[in-house]
């Protein structure tokens, strides 16, 4: 159990949405044309296993990635190899300088209320789904879908029905 400056690195990779980890043999840096959904919500990046062959292409592939992001604050890439402690007191400077520039820059609260939204989110779309399924799994709702499938009935019109007809949970 490694500790920073009074900090757990335990702690420190148990924050996976405030960090994320990657080494040269399994990079998470892409160069596709939207940053993969780890990049948008990672604060702080680490290369673990940085004495590995390799670093140098996983470094170059996570910045061209994060570079496609806009953040006020800078997002940093830090290269450890935890098992010798090496770059771990730098990761935790880092990890400190990135959360007083980014609560300064009213980015934590920006990107919490962002993450309680998409778990609202999850939350709403499970629930209709379920509600939906019960729909298009009664009779009613069954034979309504067949009908629009059979174009004999509009879409709107369907939609309309399932609205006032869709089951409440409870």
């Amino acid at each position: 159990h490694l500790q920073v400056e009074q900090f757990s690195w335990e702690l420190v990779f148990s924050l996976w949405v405030r960090l994320a980890s990657t080494s040269p043999a399994n990079p998470v840096g892409c160069n596709d044309e939207a940053p993969p959904p780890l990049l948008e919500v990672a604060d702080v990046f680490v290369i673990n296993k940085a004495d590995k062959d390799g670093v140098q292409q996983t470094r170059a592939d996570l910045q061209d990635s994060l570079s496609l992001l806009q953040s006020p604050v800078p997002i940093q890439i830090f290269d450890t190899v935890a098992v010798n402690q090496d770059g771990v007191a730098e990761l935790w400077q880092g990890i400190q300088t990135y959360l007083a520039d980014a609560e300064a820059a009213g980015l934590l609260e920006q990107k919490l209320l962002t993450r309680r939204r998409r778990l609202l989110m999850r939350i709403l779309q499970r629930g209709f789904e379920t509600r939906l399924d019960a729909y298009c799994c009664s009779d009613h709702g069954s034979a309504q879908v067949q009908k629009a499938l059979a174009g004999e009935l509009p879409i709107e019109a369907l939609e309309e029905d399932l609205f006032a007809n869709i089951p409440q949970l409870g």
